[in-house]
């Protein structure tokens, strides 16, 4: 018998206007709202 694994599953939601605002790209807005949650 196998150990059970336990399964996170985080979902970040992102404004869409930061996008616009400073030009970031998808990678590192994404990046840093993983970072800060």
């Amino acid at each position: 018998m196998s150990a059970p694994v336990n399964v996170i599953v985080q979902y970040i939601l992102l404004r869409r206007d930061l996008k616009k605002m400073k030009n970031y790209n998808d990678g590192a807005i994404i990046a840093q709202a993983c970072h800060a949650s």
